[in-house]
């Protein structure tokens, strides 16, 4: 199936799916394989919470991962009054921001969207805002505990913890969400937010 190059949003996620099914890096439903247009159309026209993955209801692994993002989209939306569809832009304009985008199925993971409400998430206007939040008292490294001035990398002289690096903040950082952005990401406790997180 041939097709322009995508928006970025729905419409590049839904580029992804088709593009990993073409590939066959993947496992399809025999329907979606044989009807990749009928596919297409449906991952377009989704509805969030809708109980149907597929047009042919098998729903591959792939399939699925497009129902999440558009379902965590939607309900983040629900939660900070945001349109969910301007989420799921924002999402991929940041999974495709570098030369060799991120793939897909591993962007979109609970660690990096994981719902508003949640334990250890935080919702801010912008950055201003999170800023006046997390005070002047530092970050907490939760590799050895060392209080910083760096809310992604840890300062003391013997530990070089970092915030995004393969094991994140170990259970023991804040997501952070700015509205104005509609991204998030992972940092170190601040030390104004401790009290809260316990």
């Amino acid at each position: 199936m041939s097709m322009k190059k995508p928006k970025p949003g729905i419409e590049s996620l839904a580029a992804a799916v088709i593009r990993d099914m073409e590939k066959g890096s993947r496992k399809f439903c025999e329907g979606c394989t044989q009807n990749p247009e009928q596919l297409w159309k449906f991952l377009l026209e989704y509805k969030p919470h809708d109980y149907v993955v597929c047009p042919f209801s098998h729903g591959s692994e792939c399939c699925q991962k497009f129902k999440w993002v558009c379902d965590r989209a939607f309900f983040i939306g629900l939660a900070t009054g945001l349109d969910w569809k301007s989420i799921v832009t924002a999402w991929e304009k940041d999974r495709m921001k570098d030369k060799w985008p991120n793939w897909y199925m591993n962007y979109y993971q609970p660690i990096n969207q994981p719902a508003i409400g949640g334990a250890h998430v935080y919702v801010y206007e912008n950055g201003d805002e999170a800023v006046r939040a997390f005070g002047k008292d530092g970050f907490i490294c939760p590799a050895c505990g060392h209080v910083g001035s760096s809310p992604y990398k840890c300062d003391s002289e013997d530990c070089n913890w970092v915030s995004y690096g393969l094991f994140g903040t170990l259970g023991k950082g804040v997501f952070v969400f700015l509205k104005d952005k509609m991204l998030g990401e992972n940092i170190f406790m601040p030390v104004a937010l401790a009290g809260d997180a316990e």
